[in-house]
């Protein structure tokens, strides 16, 4: 059975208890809100000890070049897909390659032309099409005020059963948002995951899902028989409007930008945006320990 803990996660005492974490929900600059660097997760996970799951919106280029340079590190392949109506999905692979060919087939080809964010495709449309791959689906923050959700969706039944997992602990959600989704997995019998959904080096590794594997095959079979750790805890309030502020001002100008001349103007003014929130929530970190 699944265990869920809303605490700070303690990754030295669950690596002598033989578990490893993973972040399962983190973003890299190529998400059109991110502010990290491909590099710097990597850093990250050499630090903090930790896999990851680069999910970048409707973008594998983060989850490529993370995979790529992992250094031993638990890498898992996944995307976050905003699919027509704006509810997110967030689908994890067993190899790049994988990725790679639903990304090229599925997701490519449906992105819009100027404001490459939400697909053409519905949520039904999507998920019937993950069953041509070796893949989990996984309801990411299914409630809450912050970001499109299931919440604000219709769940048929064919809907219901493609989804194999579900996010109960994400760093960005309220606590009694994390509460519901956790209410909801174990009403329909889902495995379950936990994520910071972050988009800063500050967030990452504060929820954390720990298996006894540290292999891609291990981890996600010990999430299916519902034999992991969900360790973590919610932003606190300011630290979540500051990244709203900033994530809503990166999406826009790269919106905008994305496909004209003066990409390089654009991306040194969000250099310096992202160095002022990095900046901000350091010292907001460092008030609250």
């Amino acid at each position: 059975m699944t265990e869920v803990l809303f605490r700070k996660p303690d990754v030295e005492e669950m690596g002598r208890q033989g578990y490893y974490g993973v972040d399962m929900h983190f973003h890299s600059v190529y998400s059109h809100d991110g502010w990290i660097r491909s590099r710097d997760v990597v850093k990250l996970m050499h630090k903090h000890n930790t896999g990851v799951a680069v999910a970048d919106h409707n973008s594998i280029t983060g989850a490529e070049k993370v995979y790529r340079n992992k250094k031993g590190a638990l890498v898992i392949p996944a995307i976050e897909v905003t699919v027509r109506k704006g509810a997110h999905v967030l689908v994890y692979f067993y190899g790049l390659r994988e990725l790679q060919n639903f990304y090229k087939k599925e997701i490519q080809p449906n992105l819009p032309v100027m404001l490459p964010y939400a697909l053409k495709l519905s949520l039904e449309e999507l998920l019937e099409r993950t069953e041509d791959y070796n893949c989990v689906v996984c309801a990411p923050h299914p409630f809450g005020p912050f970001s499109p959700c299931l919440e604000h969706t219709t769940i048929t039944s064919s809907i219901l059963r493609r989804i194999r997992a579900v996010e109960v602990i994400n760093g960005y959600n309220l606590h009694k948002d994390n509460l519901k989704a956790l209410d909801w997995a174990l009403k329909h019998k889902k495995a379950m995951t936990g994520g910071t959904d972050g988009h800063t080096i500050f967030e990452f590794a504060k929820v954390l899902t720990f298996a006894e594997s540290a292999s891609i095959e291990g981890f996600m079979k010990a999430v299916l028989k519902k034999k992991v750790k969900i360790i973590g805890k919610e932003d606190p309030f300011v630290e979540k409007a500051m990244a709203t502020c900033f994530k809503q001002g990166m999406y826009l100008t790269r919106s905008l930008f994305n496909q004209t001349l003066i990409p390089l103007a654009v991306s040194a003014a969000c250099n310096q945006a992202r160095f002022t929130y990095n900046k901000a929530t350091h010292k907001a970190n460092k008030r609250n320990i």
